[in-house]
């Protein structure tokens, strides 16, 4: 789903996983991550959303985030996000080539 971080405003982290963990909460979806998010160098990878996991259909499936269109190279703990992004969590089967092969 598409969620727009205009809007959060300052008391908020801005990160892309702050955005995903305020959304699925208050939404009662349950997230499943590992990794560290409080650290310099967060290191957050997300496992599952609303129990559809990692590898569930292949080897190289898993959930992928997008902003404004594009795979960040970052963890969705280090993605500073500003004003208008607008954020997808994707589930690819083919580490993103099939999301990106689609919209082509």
């Amino acid at each position: 789903d598409r969620s727009p971080s205009r809007g959060l405003g300052d008391v908020y982290k801005r990160q892309v996983f702050d955005l995903l963990m305020r959304v699925t909460a208050s939404n009662g979806i349950p997230v499943d991550y590992s990794g560290s998010h409080n650290s310099v160098l967060s290191t957050v990878y997300i496992k599952g959303i609303n129990n559809v996991y990692e590898m569930e259909y292949g080897d190289l499936s898993g959930w992928m985030y997008m902003v404004n269109g594009e795979f960040p190279d970052c963890s969705c703990g280090e993605y500073e996000l500003n004003d208008g992004d607008c954020v997808e969590w994707v589930y690819s089967r083919d580490i993103g080539h099939d999301i990106t092969d689609e919209e082509n």
